[in-house]
C-alpha cells in the first residue's frame, strides 16, 4: 500500500459520532462535521485534503461510501473528476469500488455507477425537501404554519450579539457539530455565525 493514503469522512448531524468512518481508517484523517449539502471545496478538512492532494502528498483516499463526498450530483462528480486528474485514487468501501484501475487510468465501470449512485442520492434530497414543502402546505392550511413572513434578516452584528454563546465556542476552536452541541442550537445556526464571523 501507498503511503499516500487518506480517508475522508464526513457526519452531518449531532446524532451522528461518525465513528463507523473512523475506528478502522486508512493513512491520514480528514474528518469534517458539516452537511453534505456544503460544496467539498468550501469544508475545512476537505479544503486541506485538496491542497495535499495537488502538492502531491496523497494519491489514495478511501471514503465508507460515495454519499460521504457530498450530496450533489454535480459538485460530488467534480470533486471525484478533480481526484482522477491528479492521479488520485477514490476507494468506497460500501459501493466496492475506485475510480482508477491498477494502471493508473480511470475505470469507466466506477465512472458510471458514481453517476448513478450520485444521482440517486440527490433525487433522494430532492424528496425530502418535497416532503417538506408538502408539510408545509398542510401546516398553513391548518393555521400551524408560523413561518418566517414579515422577519426581518438580522445583521452581522445582531447574529453575533444574539449567539454569543456560539461565537465564544467557535473562538475557543470547537467544531461545528460540538459548539451546535454545547449551545443546544442547530448545525446550521453554528455555520451562519462561523460565515459572519468571517465576514468581520
Amino acid at each position: 500500500m501507498s503511503n499516500k493514503v487518506a480517508t475522508y469522512a464526513r457526519v452531518s448531524s449531532t446524532e451522528q459520532s461518525g465513528k463507523t468512518q473512523t475506528e478502522k481508517h486508512n493513512g491520514i484523517l480528514y474528518f469534517d462535521e458539516i452537511s453534505g449539502a456544503v460544496e467539498f471545496k468550501e469544508r475545512k478538512w476537505a479544503k486541506k485534503l485538496l491542497k495535499d492532494i495537488e502538492n502531491k502528498k496523497i494519491d489514495t483516499v478511501y471514503v465508507k461510501a460515495i454519499d460521504r463526498l457530498g450530496r450533489n450530483t454535480l459538485d460530488v462528480l467534480q470533486t471525484i473528476q478533480h481526484f482522477t486528474e491528479n492521479g488520485v485514487n477514490l476507494i468506497s468501501e460500501r459501493e466496492g469500488l475506485q475510480t482508477l484501475t491498477s494502471e493508473g487510468k480511470e475505470n469507466p465501470t466506477a465512472k458510471l455507477i458514481i453517476n448513478i449512485l450520485a444521482s440517486v442520492a440527490e433525487i433522494e434530497r430532492n424528496n425530502i425537501k418535497e416532503r417538506q414543502m408538502e408539510g408545509i402546505a398542510i401546516a398553513k392550511l391548518e393555521g400551524k404554519y408560523k413561518g418566517r413572513e414579515g422577519r426581518k434578516p438580522l445583521t452581522t452584528n445582531q447574529l453575533l450579539k444574539k449567539y454569543s454563546a456560539v461565537v465564544k465556542e467557535i473562538k475557543a476552536g470547537q467544531g461545528i457539530r460540538r459548539t451546535a452541541r454545547l449551545c443546544k442550537v442547530s448545525i446550521g445556526t453554528v455555520m451562519k455565525v462561523d460565515k459572519a464571523l468571517q465576514l468581520t
